[in-house]
């Protein structure tokens, strides 16, 4: 049975005892596949094996998207019934490190051509860029790298408390037996394509080779390992994120 759970991170798994708490890891993976938008995001399926036990299961889906979306979440398989969803969304990002770091050192990594220099400095805020105080200059640096950007990377010193857990997708199932694996879609943000190309002419020619090729983004914060890719072009209209 198929069911779309519209359901968020703060649900509780309410009701019956359950049969069993099972993790279920990358190495239980079946099959992944995405269709990634030009729009900035992708839709994910994958399929993985998991031991159900008859009766009711909390299932723990490990290696999902850091920007997984809970209410896009789509759960299906061979007698299983999902009734609940849940996620973690304390999952580390660049943002949480930089905000969390406000009012202390960390190192800003500059990308130059005779390769990267290292400066230490005090973040002294977070918005669209980061402004930061380095050998007494305050300096406003982008938020994300981009080609051509300044900024290689950042080095903190330490994780935020509480943050850099690995994501968990958490799926309570009721399992009538003999379950199948457990098919899992959803969507996830950051990740996107575009087209490059280049047309080569010498100063005689009237006709040269034309090369083309796709550059893929993944700011889905987990890699997608032998992962059936398709790109889709133009923009999607998609209902803006909960809050």
């Amino acid at each position: 049975m198929k069911r779309i759970l519209a359901v968020f991170a703060a649900i509780s798994l309410a009701g019956p005892a359950l049969a069993g708490s099972l993790k279920v890891g990358e190495a239980d993976r079946q099959s992944l596949s995405l269709v990634i938008y030009q729009s900035n995001f992708a839709v994910v399926k994958e399929s993985r094996l998991a031991a159900l036990a008859k009766g009711r299961n909390l299932l723990e889906i490990e290696g999902v998207a850091q920007t997984l979306r809970p209410d896009s979440v789509i759960v299906e398989g061979k007698g299983i019934d999902a009734s609940s969803v849940s996620f973690n969304g304390e999952s580390l990002s660049l943002r949480q490190l930089l905000t969390r770091n406000v009012g202390r050192e960390a190192t800003v990594a500059f990308s130059e051509p005779g390769g990267i220099r290292r400066e230490r400095g005090l973040l002294l805020s977070v918005g669209e860029d980061t402004v930061w105080n380095i050998a007494g200059r305050v300096i406003a640096l982008p938020f994300m790298g981009y080609v051509g950007s300044p900024v290689a990377y950042y080095e903190f010193d330490s994780a935020p408390e509480g943050v850099g857990g690995k994501p968990i997708l958490r799926i309570g199932a009721e399992c009538a037996g003999d379950c199948g694996p457990v098919g899992i879609s959803y969507q996830a943000d950051n990740l996107g394509w575009d087209a490059r190309y280049t047309y080569l002419l010498d100063e005689k020619a009237l006709f040269g080779p034309l090369s083309g090729w796709a550059v893929m983004r993944n700011g889905g914060g987990i890699a997608f390992p032998e992962a059936k890719v398709t790109l889709m072009a133009g923009d999607v209209a998609r209902e803006r994120a909960p809050m």
